[in-house]
């Protein structure tokens, strides 16, 4: 089986109080959404560092908020 890699480009910025919510990508990764803007919807894959646990991981879909 073929080994995939998974490395962060980014990070998500939320403030939940306020409903705000940011991607914040790292400049050597901008160029490539180039022409981003033209879509109407984006899916954002992440991983919630803060609760990884075995436990956790088990659980592989969520709603959405």
């Amino acid at each position: 089986m073929k080994k995939i890699e998974i490395r962060p480009i980014g990070t998500v910025r939320a403030d939940d109080s306020a409903g705000r919510y940011a991607l914040e990508i790292e400049r050597e990764h901008r160029d490539g959404l180039a022409g981003l803007g033209e879509f109407g919807r984006v899916n954002v894959l992440w991983w919630a560092h803060c609760v990884d646990d075995p436990k956790m991981r088990g659980t592989l879909v969520r709603d959405l908020p």
